[in-house]
């Protein structure tokens, strides 16, 4: 065995005692959080960051929405772990592994769409242009193309509620948001 792979950090590993050898390489580096099973929190945030909508953009976008604490940051690569975190707004939730409860039924979106609507939803009433659900989809996506997803979302949301009207469109800005709706009661 050569030194240089003798010397190089093993990634994806956590050590009991809080070191560090994550995605991004750093070894010795402190998390100062003990896995729970799946590993350091460094190695979920950056897998998270290749797979979900959220680590497409920078941690700029979020700052407004969720306040940024010291433990919320990973210390590591930096990236802000409360985007990851399962959140409510109004009548829809939205869960990590792609799961989403509208008036209280599960609906299940093909990812184009999915990805649209946690955009939509995570930025809380706020517009979003269409340019920037262009690149929250990434790929060969032209933001002229959102309208249409648009279109495919909000027919998705009639099969659940007939009269669904939560995304309005911003006239002037090219811009979408989610208008919020308190949550239904369910009667038992």
């Amino acid at each position: 065995m050569d030194r240089k792979s003798h010397d190089r950090p093993r990634r994806g590993r956590c050590c009991n005692n809080g070191s560090c050898n994550g995605p991004c390489g750093v070894a010795g580096s402190r998390c100062g959080v003990a896995c729970a099973g799946s590993g350091c929190p460094e190695a979920l945030c950056r897998k998270a960051q290749f797979h979900s909508l959220a680590g497409r953009f920078s941690m700029i976008h979020y700052q407004n929405l969720a306040p940024v604490t010291a433990t919320s940051l990973c210390p590591n690569c930096g990236c802000n772990l409360r985007q990851f975190d399962d959140f409510t707004y109004g009548n829809i939730s939205i869960y990590r592994p792609g799961e989403l409860h509208f008036e209280g039924r599960e609906l299940r979106l093909p990812k184009s769409q999915y990805l649209i609507v946690k955009a939509l939803v995570q930025a809380r009433g706020r517009g979003l242009t269409r340019s920037f659900l262009a690149t929250a989809l990434g790929g060969d996506i032209f933001d002229q193309s959102i309208s249409k997803y648009i279109e495919r979302v909000r027919a998705s949301f009639c099969n659940v509620k007939s009269d669904f009207d939560q995304i309005s469109s911003m006239r002037g800005f090219s811009a979408y948001r989610w208008d919020y709706q308190p949550p239904c009661q369910l009667h038992a």
